[in-house]
């Protein structure tokens, strides 16, 4: 692609214990070849996800997230689209 842009924002709040991070992926279309040697367009790439994340103690923490909340269908690379929306919590524990 001639642009491929990533970014993020990360905003910590009460005294770092809550972590809020957006992140936003771009990229223009890029050429690929198929299994049989014909060459396409991928078409423009888009993708926003957003994380929020409580901090309890040093050893345990929990998350939600959620990834591709603009819903865009397309291959990173070819052959392999990515998902559409979708969300994930979770725990974290450090021993």
């Amino acid at each position: 692609p001639l642009i491929d842009l990533s970014s993020y924002f990360k905003w910590r709040l009460l005294e770092n214990k809550l972590l809020f991070q957006a992140d936003l992926y771009f990229a223009t279309p890029s050429k690929y070849r198929d299994e049989l040697g014909n060459i396409g367009n991928n078409t423009l790439r888009s993708e926003l996800g957003m994380n929020l994340k409580y901090k309890f103690s040093d050893a345990f923490s929990a998350y939600i997230k959620a990834q591709n909340l603009l819903n865009n269908g397309y291959e990173r690379f070819y052959g392999y689209p990515i998902a559409g929306t979708n969300f994930g919590a979770g725990i974290r524990v450090l021993f």
